[in-house]
């Protein structure tokens, strides 16, 4: 009997549903934790893009302020700031905003607020 079984056994070649099943189920899942990690992982890039141009802005219209002494009236003011073109918003994550937009204002004190919209973002 155990003879048979054994025989049978080495002629069994490649596996059983059930391993296939398990198989399939367990890549599935792998998968399934992979796209989620993704799309979590290029959410954060975004939004770290973003807070970076945000800051390169501001900075941009702090160093015009010191050599101009005047507010800008736009970002294109600024281009001559930057090594390439204006900053503009990560796609994707402002789906309704196709660029930055600045504000500069003076206060009583001769202190200058900068003001970049869409602003800073937190994860």
């Amino acid at each position: 009997m155990m003879k048979k079984i054994r025989k049978m056994l080495k002629r069994q070649e490649g596996f059983t549903l059930v391993e296939l099943m398990v198989a399939v189920v367990i890549l599935g899942i792998l998968a399934g934790i992979g796209v989620q990690q993704y799309g979590r992982i290029q959410r954060q890039a975004q939004i770290a893009a973003h807070n970076a141009n945000v800051r390169i802005i501001t900075n941009a219209a702090n160093m015009y302020i010191m050599m101009n002494n005047k507010k800008p009236e736009s970002i294109e003011d600024l281009a001559s700031q930057f090594s390439q073109d204006v900053p503009k918003p990560p796609q994707g994550l402002f789906p309704e905003v196709k660029d930055y937009t600045l504000n500069v204002t003076e206060n009583n004190d001769g202190i200058w607020q900068i003001t970049v919209t869409p602003g800073i973002m937190s994860e």
